[in-house]
C-alpha cells in the first residue's frame, strides 16, 4: 500500500534554524550540502500525515495492521486497524501523556506514553524517535545518535539510535520534500516495517 504524507504548516520561526544539524562524516561537499538541505526541509516539517501498513515481528509474536499517523507539532494521532477493521487502536497525545482507546481495554491514559503504548500493542514502538524516524530525519543531534549513513542525493540511508538500527529502502518526492516509502527499524527483539 503507498504511504502518503500531506505536508502543512511547515515554517518555523528563524529561531528554530538554529538547530544543529547532525553532521555527517567521511563525504563528499557535495552530499554534505545535500544533506543540511534536505536535513533543514525535515526539521521544518511539523505537521504531517502517514498512511499505510506497519509489521512487526519478534520471537514470540508477528502482527500487522494499517496506519494511519496524523502528526500537528508535538501532538499525534496514531490509527492501527488490523485485517478486515479487526484489533483497531488508537493512540493520540504527545510524548508527555498519552491517550490509547480499544476495543478490549477501552480508553486508557498514562504519563509514561511509552509503557502504556508497549503494553496496549504488545510489542514495543519506539515513540518518542519513530516520530522523527518515519520521515527520514534522525532527530535534533541527539546524543544516543552513534551513527548514519547517507544516500547519494543526502537522504538517510541507515541510522543507529540508543538500541534501534533503522534502514531506508527508498524515498519518494511527496510535494518539494523527499519522505521514505520502507522503512525498517529493528533493536535486539523486535523487527518493525513501514510501507
Amino acid at each position: 500500500m503507498q504511504k502518503t504524507f500531506i505536508v502543512s504548516a511547515c515554517l518555523l520561526l528563524a529561531a528554530c534554524a538554529q538547530i544543529k544539524t547532525p553532521e555527517p562524516v567521511g563525504y563528499s561537499e557535495a552530499i554534505t550540502r545535500l544533506w543540511s538541505s534536505h536535513h533543514l526541509q525535515l526539521q521544518n516539517l511539523t505537521h504531517w500525515t502517514l498512511n499505510g501498513r506497519i509489521g512487526s515481528r519478534s520471537a514470540f509474536r508477528a502482527s500487522s495492521a494499517s496506519i494511519q499517523w496524523q502528526q500537528q507539532g508535538e501532538r499525534f494521532n496514531i490509527q492501527l486497524t488490523g485485517p478486515l477493521g479487526q484489533g483497531a487502536l488508537s493512540a493520540k497525545g504527545t510524548t508527555d501523556y498519552l491517550e490509547v482507546h480499544s476495543a478490549t481495554t477501552g480508553k486508557i491514559e498514562s504519563s509514561n506514553p511509552q509503557q502504556l503504548l508497549d503494553e496496549s500493542l504488545g510489542w514495543v514502538f519506539p515513540l518518542a524517535s519513530a516520530r522523527n524516524w518515519v520521515t527520514g530525519n534522525p532527530g535534533m543531534a541527539r546524543k544516543d545518535l552513534e551513527t548514519f549513513t547517507l544516500d547519494s542525493k543526502g537522504r538517510l540511508e541507515h541510522l543507529k539510535q540508543g538500541p534501534w538500527e533503522v534502514h531506508y529502502h527508498n524515498y519518494r518526492k511527496t510535494g518539494n520534500i523527499y519522505l521514505p516509502h520502507k522503512i525498517t527499524f529493528k533493536d535486539n527483539d523486535t523487527k518493525i516495517i513501514v510501507v
